[in-house]
């Protein structure tokens, strides 16, 4: 608040005009207000990304079982370890998601909201319809997880660089006043 209070001492001394005064004002708190914006922002993408990666990793992992040639098609894997550490992961990555994405909508893109949401329905109907193999399931589940992993940390590489302008533009209305 002293910061305003000497802006607006420093203005009326050059005598510039109240709504010139009221603009920069309106203008600073903008400014501001998006930098706090971006850690909340910064929260979502983080347990988004988070969640994507520890889905991926568990797709990995557990096609890993399927390296041997022939093994695609070997129903044993549902009762291994690797598998019940896999369905572990995936669900809470899954809730995870389906829990941040309403929020989310509010600052990702387009392309990444519509990635999410064909992340969810594809890797459904894999599950229960298209799939012929727990492998199938699994290389189509881990194409689209990766798919949506991307788009999304392309939003908050974009979101990073804007919020790097706005920090720049705060510090320099910091310096003026």
């Amino acid at each position: 608040m002293e910061e305003i209070k000497q802006l607006f001492k420093t203005l009326n001394e050059y005598g510039l005009p109240i709504p010139v005064i009221a603009i920069i004002i309106i203008a600073y708190r903008i400014v501001i207000s998006k930098i706090n914006w971006w850690s909340k922002r910064e929260n979502y993408y983080n347990t988004l990304l988070t969640n994507l990666g520890n889905w991926q990793d568990a797709l990995d992992s557990a096609l890993t079982y399927f390296m041997e040639p022939g093994s695609e098609y070997d129903d044993t894997f549902h009762d291994t370890p690797a598998s019940r550490k896999y369905y572990e992961s995936s669900a809470r990555a899954h809730k995870e998601i389906k829990e941040k994405i309403h929020f989310a909508q509010l600052f990702l893109s387009e392309q990444s909201v519509k990635g999410i949401e064909e992340l969810i329905s594809r890797e459904w109907v894999l599950s229960n319809i298209i799939a012929s193999s727990t492998c199938e399931y699994l290389k189509g589940t881990r194409k689209i997880v990766s798919k949506c992993y991307d788009q999304i940390l392309k939003d908050a590489k974009n979101d990073i660089k804007k919020s790097h302008k706005l920090e720049f533009l705060t510090s320099l209305l910091k310096r003026n006043s």
